[in-house]
């Protein structure tokens, strides 16, 4: 899987989440969420961001390879 990108279309982050951009994720602003890719290499850093700053109430779905990853914050 080396290599490979992730993709997460983020709802319930505030923006904050860009500062992941200084660590090698890739972020556009969309509204009042955000479109992150970044390396197969990341995806424990962004686990990690996710479950300390997600809102309550949402969830974060992120493709990793073959693979959805859903974290969940209630």
């Amino acid at each position: 899987m080396k290599g490979q990108t992730c993709y997460s279309y983020a709802m319930g982050f505030d923006e904050n989440v860009l500062l992941l951009e200084r660590d090698g994720f890739e972020i556009k602003k969309d509204g009042e969420n955000y479109c992150v890719s970044f390396g197969i290499d990341l995806a424990d850093t962004w686990e990690e961001f996710v479950r300390t700053n997600l809102k309550n109430g949402y969830w974060n779905e992120y493709l990793k390879g073959e693979n959805a990853v859903f974290i969940f914050n209630t």
